[in-house]
């Protein structure tokens, strides 16, 4: 719901601060669908997909994400590659 949005997108500004001194993070964003609100992409680049695994198991990362994890029902994890 709306309320849940805020509230998700509003956890996310107060964390950003501290996400971006993760080691080896090139940027993150998080994108909002425009057909449906509720659906959002957090896209982010790191230096090597290692950089990114050895960092999401953390415990500092786990600490960060907390408040976050009542508010993303359903959120799935998927990496890419650029290949172009």
């Amino acid at each position: 719901n709306e309320g849940d949005q805020e509230e998700f997108e509003r956890t996310f500004r107060g964390i950003a601060p501290e996400i971006e001194k993760a080691p080896r993070l090139i940027q993150h964003q998080v994108i909002r669908s425009l057909e449906d609100p509720s659906k959002y992409i957090m896209l982010s680049e790191w230096e090597t997909i290692d950089d990114f695994d050895t960092w999401e198991l953390t415990q500092g990362h786990r600490d960060l994400v907390r408040p976050l994890t009542t508010l993303w029902h359903g959120a799935q994890i998927k990496k890419y590659e650029v290949v172009l």
